[in-house]
């Protein structure tokens, strides 16, 4: 009897499964066939697809790329399956949006779709700031002082920072004023840098070393030191920024190319996405840069050392990529390294070989901004008056 009736429950729990089987793919079957039909599904980001296959009413922050920038269907489309409309990206064409997951085939299908893609958040980061007794050699190591001794110390080229923001030190201003402060897009209100690093980026970029003039050993000084530095703030006291901050901060660049000669750009930032160049408004935005003459340098990331660990829009064809390099305080390279933590191609969506260069990214020193959260967490890695000691490819990429 025991046994009748436990092959009774088998049966009818066998019955519930089937049952339950049937419902959830009743529920997926025609969002996939949706996705299967859609011929501008590879115009989607795949986590993008992957939300509207598991959560299809949670509502997602998103980029919206137009192809053609005069029409208004993709906005009209957002509104009426549910989202909203933020603010334009002139500089991809198109729009900042928040989309319930559901609505992806409906915006796939839209013919006017360039690219639909999570609006990520990247963190301005180093790998560690540190207190190693090594006086910093990346101006020897990159040769930027044969270039001094030839006369070129950067005069009259515009670098621009899309960074935490950069604060009026002595090292960009004491010797004449060579900071720029465009907008602030963070949020705070300040173009002081709360967070520090882009501070130490502007630093090893075009500091002059006017507060470690009297230093035994040397200035800390950067690689061009009579550039004029353009800071666009997109970031505040936590170092974190999202895509369509970043794509506003590039479309301001793109517009102000002319009036402060800005010949470079340096982005020590980046998103892990797996979206082909191609289609991502990132590397969309930086390409448009390239074309306007702006040299975009970025950085290859700290994900490494595993392959396929390359940052976007590090993974551009059109930009310089730089991951890091120890140079051991000398500039004999015979003992130079690799660090583990230095991103390494392919590159996942496209298979492109990255980064382009390496350039010193361990134990730099550049300018700190004074009561910023990285000074406050990294106390030992402080020199007097005005330095800190940082390591990390972003560090590489301003020394690029």
């Amino acid at each position: 009897m025991t046994q009748t009736l436990d092959r009774g429950i088998d049966r009818r729990w066998s019955i519930v499964a089937i049952a339950l089987v049937l419902s959830v793919f009743s529920q997926f079957a025609p969002a996939m066939a949706d996705l299967a039909a859609n011929v501008n599904l590879d115009k989607v980001d795949p986590a993008l697809v992957a939300t509207f296959l598991d959560s299809p009413s949670e509502r997602v922050s998103v980029i919206v790329g137009k192809s053609d920038s005069s029409d208004t269907s993709l906005e009209t489309a957002v509104t009426k399956t549910g989202g909203s409309v933020l603010k334009p990206l002139f500089i991809v064409n198109g729009f900042e949006a928040v989309i319930p997951a559901r609505s992806v085939p409906d915006l796939a299908a839209d013919p006017n779709l360039r690219s639909l893609s999570v609006n990520r958040t990247g963190t301005f980061e180093s790998v560690s700031y540190d207190a190693a007794n090594v006086a910093s050699s990346a101006p020897k190591s990159t040769g930027a002082m044969q270039l001094w001794a030839q006369g070129n110390l950067g005069a009259g080229v515009g670098i621009a920072v899309i960074d935490t923001g950069i604060s009026p030190m002595n090292d960009f201003n004491a010797r004449g004023v060579r900071l720029v402060h465009g907008p602030d897009l963070s949020g705070e209100g300040s173009t002081i840098d709360s967070y520090g690093h882009g501070t130490v980026m502007a630093g090893i970029i075009a500091g002059d070393g006017y507060d470690s003039a009297s230093s035994t050993g040397g200035a800390y000084v950067g690689q061009a030191p009579e550039a004029t530095l353009i800071s666009v703030k997109v970031a505040g006291a936590n170092g974190a920024a999202d895509v369509s901050t970043v794509l506003a901060a590039m479309h301001w660049v793109a517009a102000y190319r002319d009036q402060y000669n800005i010949r470079v750009m340096n982005l020590s930032w980046g998103t892990e996405s797996t979206q082909s160049y191609k289609i991502d408004p990132l590397n969309y935005a930086v390409e448009r840069l390239w074309q306007l003459g702006i040299t975009v340098v970025v950085s290859a990331g700290n994900g490494g050392p595993n392959a396929g660990t390359i940052n976007k829009p590090g993974d551009d064809p059109f930009v310089i990529t730089v991951g890091g390099y120890d140079d051991k305080g000398n500039t004999n390279v015979s003992d130079d390294t690799l660090p583990q933590w230095t991103s390494r191609g392919p590159t996942l969506a496209d298979g492109i070989n990255k980064p382009d260069v390496v350039a010193p990214g361990r134990r730099i020193i550049g300018p700190r901004s004074y009561g910023s959260t990285i000074e406050r967490e990294n106390p030992k890695a402080l020199y007097a008056p005005s330095y800190i000691r940082g390591s990390g490819s972003s560090q590489a990429a301003a020394a690029a």
